[in-house]
């Protein structure tokens, strides 16, 4: 990771720059928000049909799983899926098509057959707001506050 920091230092320069106008703070905003209901409701509807699946139930008494889901993750995930595949897919096929590889590489990783619906939507949403605001901070801060919401309501039902 900071090999990567460092070998992209102006770009990051610039995408802080960027991450300081007022749309990428909105598209930050409302991408979580459609990412946090839709996957919520996807996966509300999906559950139903894999009923040998399993909620996976995580320690969130860890700081470590809180540090490693709204830092760590978001970062090495959005820069594989949005910042690589999505980025070097959109330059030669379709929108729909390179998100839709994007997010399922995306949701692979999560081994959870249940909510893999949820997931590619997700990643959907991430694509999206990506292309739209031209800035990987804004999905990688969108995931971080996903993962940071996700982890509160767990550990708030104890």
């Amino acid at each position: 990771m900071l090999w990567f920091i460092v070998k992209n230092k102006d770009r990051i320069k610039i995408e802080l720059e960027n991450y300081k106008h007022i749309n990428n703070i909105e598209n930050i905003f409302y991408s979580t928000c459609f990412a946090f209901i839709g996957f919520n409701i996807i996966n509300s509807l999906t559950t139903q049909y894999f009923e040998t699946a399993t909620v996976i139930s995580l320690p969130v008494n860890i700081p470590v799983l809180y540090i490693y889901s709204v830092t760590i993750s978001p970062f090495i995930e959005e820069c594989i899926c949005r910042g690589i595949i999505f980025k070097k897919l959109s330059s030669r096929f379709s929108f729909g098509l390179s998100a839709l590889v994007s997010s399922l590489v995306f949701a692979i990783p999560h081994f959870n057959l249940s909510a893999f619906i949820g997931y590619v939507f997700i990643g959907f949403i991430w694509c999206w707001y990506y292309k739209k605001s031209n800035s990987l901070l804004v999905p990688i801060l969108s995931h971080a506050l996903f993962n940071f919401t996700t982890i509160l309501i767990m550990s708030l039902k104890g």
